[in-house]
């Protein structure tokens, strides 16, 4: 690889893998695309928990960084985003005494009180509404099972945390800090005046919560000369790195579950316990995102390409996913023979115990391609309802897709099309959360952080752009 001037990076710790890229300061483009498993899982402690050791993680994105950076030339800032809601506990040094709790993590939920659930417990107690998962929720629970480590300090969650390492060498850096966008994925978050609400700290007893920052805010240099700002939530990266006109168009990320985002303005924030089904979350700037969630969305396919495997497997050796990629290029059932799909096999944020169920099967349409088109109608559906007194706006807009599952089948792109009648973008470059830490990160280090919205109008490119633009040429 040669080397390059000009350049930005951005850092995506997920759930399963860190990702990252290398894009132009000029236009935008990736230069360099790099994702890894970062195999950081662990066995959970207890029955509901979802662990992950923070060592790996750190020293993974650190490899990542020292790899991109060896191979290229002068990186002019860095930026790093991630898996929200998980959280983990470090010492007075900043150095991890307790495993990461992912935003999988179900101990709230089955923390059994006077009340019931712990979310039950939250409510009667503090007032707040956590669902299972979110990190101040589940340091309470670690807090009231008497679990919490002796040496716990503070409260930091995961990009956060890698950031805050990155730049553990530099005299510059602040400890425990965080923007606005993961600050509210912890819990009990007052979006109108960016400050923990008072039951925050009560919930985490004598442990510290971070300090909120503005968004391009640098927090430290990595190697003492990379400026590094300070992390954001991968849904608000995501939104910005693949929303061009945010105005007109609805944000869609399918990966192991399912969110819909979209533009509000403060007052629409302020009001969002009017909102059901709808959480408002602080987006990177001075506007709001309305953001519904599923816990299904790609696992829901998954069912399907085990079962296909599990039976397949009694016979010769197939394999179930290819099985799938196939399924997600077939054409739609007519409408007599359509399956009526609800997907939510793993529950929902608002009913955890709910469960999917299939209707109107009948002796034409028990199929595979029946079956998978049902699912991708029903992820479809779902989304559709948590946004649907909304979805006029979209009039002459369209959907803006990312995520493995999006990326991978026609047909679901051509599901979420159909129930929202608005054509389905997808970017040119891959990696959106990790593109869109970069580009607040350009931000940042040219024209602060009010220069974004502008940077995303230039930088931001669509698939069918790109092929317009080949058949021209």
């Amino acid at each position: 690889m040669s080397k390059d001037t000009g350049l930005v990076l951005g850092i995506d710790i997920g759930t399963t893998s860190i990702s990252a890229v290398l894009i132009s300061s000029t236009e935008g483009r990736n230069i360099t695309t790099y994702s890894r498993a970062h195999k950081a899982d662990i066995p959970p402690d207890r029955a509901g928990g979802h662990l992950q050791n923070p060592e790996t993680i750190v020293t993974a994105a650190r490899s990542v960084v020292d790899e991109i950076i060896d191979e290229t030339g002068d990186v002019r800032a860095i930026g790093v985003t991630g898996q929200m809601h998980s959280v983990t506990v470090v010492d007075n040094m900043g150095a991890p005494v307790s495993p990461i709790y992912t935003w999988l993590d179900q101990r709230l939920e089955l923390l059994i009180g006077s009340q019931g659930t712990g979310r039950k417990l939250l409510r009667t107690e503090f007032g707040e509404d956590l669902p299972a998962g979110y990190g101040i929720g589940t340091i309470y629970s670690l807090i009231k099972s008497k679990v919490i480590p002796e040496k716990a300090y503070r409260l930091i969650s995961v990009p956060d945390l890698v950031t805050e390492q990155l730049v553990s060498r530099d005299r510059e850096v602040m400890r425990g800090v965080t923007t606005q966008s993961l600050a509210h994925s912890l819990g009990c978050f007052d979006i109108a005046n960016s400050r923990f609400r008072k039951a925050a700290q009560k919930m985490v007893g004598g442990l510290l919560l971070p300090e909120v920052v503005p968004s391009g805010s640098i927090v430290g240099k990595y190697q003492g000369k990379i400026p590094v700002i300070a992390a954001e939530g991968d849904n608000q990266a995501g939104f910005i790195a693949i929303v061009r006109d945010p105005d007109k168009a609805f944000f869609i990320n399918i990966g192991t579950s399912g969110q819909i985002s979209f533009k509000v303005g403060l007052d629409f924030g302020l009001h969002s316990k009017t909102v059901p089904g709808l959480e408002i979350r602080p987006l990177i700037g001075k506007s709001m995102l309305a953001v519904g969630a599923t816990l299904g969305g790609g696992k829901s396919f998954s069912l399907l390409s085990n079962l296909v495997q599990e039976i397949a497997s009694e016979f010769d050796e197939v394999n179930g996913a290819k099985i799938l990629d196939r399924l997600s290029n077939t054409e739609r059932p007519d409408s007599e023979n359509r399956l009526i799909i609800d997907p939510r096999f793993f529950g929902s944020r608002e009913e955890p115990k709910v469960r999917g169920s299939i209707d109107g099967i009948s002796g034409t349409n028990f199929d595979l391609r029946s079956l998978y088109w049902g699912i991708a109608d029903g992820v479809a559906q779902e989304l559709y309802e948590l946004t649907k007194p909304y979805v006029g706006r979209l009039n002459g807009g369209y959907l803006c897709a990312s995520g493995n599952a999006v990326d991978r089948s026609p047909v679901l792109r051509q599901a979420l099309s159909d129930r929202f009648d608005a054509p389905v973008r997808l970017l040119a470059e891959p990696e959106a959360s990790a593109r869109g830490i970069a580009l607040v990160a350009l931000s940042a280090v040219e024209g602060g952080i009010d220069s974004l919205q502008k940077l995303q109008a230039s930088h931001i490119h669509y698939q069918s752009e790109m092929k317009e633009r080949s058949q021209i040429t």
